[in-house]
């Protein structure tokens, strides 16, 4: 039987360049040992990313309830399931392009789903709270999806018409280093994988822990602050990005070779 140092090596060192620092760091330390759970079980990938959103669904609606920290537990158990669904689809050779698209969809709903639950929340706790500040990050995170989404349907449509070949879109080049990008771009990448969900997990995380020994009020207005910052950070940086997009016109310099 293949031990767990096993399983990591084979499951999780392919997918450190692409993981979040509180995936690769906190998810994948515990998320094996479910993997090795559900493969002796014979769980697909499938009923774990259904599984999943149980999980997130539950999350959110205790969060409108005005639990905050079983909320951000079961949404922290989303999280880890989400690692554990493409972990037991490599183990098991059954990764599909369906698998693929259910994660997909059932990701650009869990986001919107929790801000909306947590700022319902918070407004239960202290009626002052805005409760705009939670559904526009949540709309702030879809379009964060959308945005890319959209221009991989771009090409799609175009390599579809045959009117450019696969081999002229060119693959992300490595950016670890910043000799030649500009420091506008540099601290762009920063903010923006700041402001990506996982981040916005883990310090809502450690919010809720650190402040469990405060009033109620006080720790939501803490979380009202968190949830105001990625209000402005997730819609400032999708409506940077379809600027770029749009004023460089840079889909329209692709051309069949």
């Amino acid at each position: 039987m293949m031990t767990i140092r096993d399983m990591r090596a084979m499951l999780q060192n392919p997918r450190k360049q692409v993981d979040t620092w509180y995936g690769k760091n906190v998810m994948r330390r515990f998320s094996i040992y479910l993997t090795w759970v559900f493969v002796q079980l014979k769980c697909s990938p499938n009923f774990v990313t259904f599984l999943s959103l149980l999980f997130a669904l539950a999350g959110s609606l205790v969060f409108s309830h005005r639990n905050l920290i079983l909320g951000t537990l079961l949404i922290n158990i989303w999280y880890l399931l989400d690692h554990v669904d493409g972990e037991i689809a490599r183990f098991s050779g059954k990764s599909s392009a369906t698998g693929f698209y259910f994660d997909t969809v059932i990701n650009f709903l869990v986001q919107p789903f929790a801000l909306v639950g947590l700022a319902l929340g918070l407004h239960g706790i202290n009626p002052e709270t805005n409760v705009w500040y939670g559904i526009l990050t949540g709309f702030g995170y879809l379009m964060l999806s959308i945005v890319p989404m959209c221009e991989d349907a771009v090409f799609l449509s175009l390599i579809r018409e045959n009117k450019i070949e696969i081999s002229s879109i060119k693959q992300p080049k490595n950016t670890s280093g910043n000799q030649n990008r500009s420091p506008f771009r540099i601290a762009f990448a920063y903010f923006h994988t700041l402001a990506t969900f996982p981040n916005f997990l883990l310090l809502l995380t450690i919010i809720c822990i650190c402040s469990s020994f405060l009033s109620k009020i006080a720790q939501s207005k803490l979380i009202e602050a968190l949830v105001f910052f990625y209000c402005i950070a997730t819609n400032i940086i999708w409506i940077l990005q379809l600027s770029q997009k749009v004023t460089s016109r840079k889909l329209d310099s692709f051309k069949n070779s």
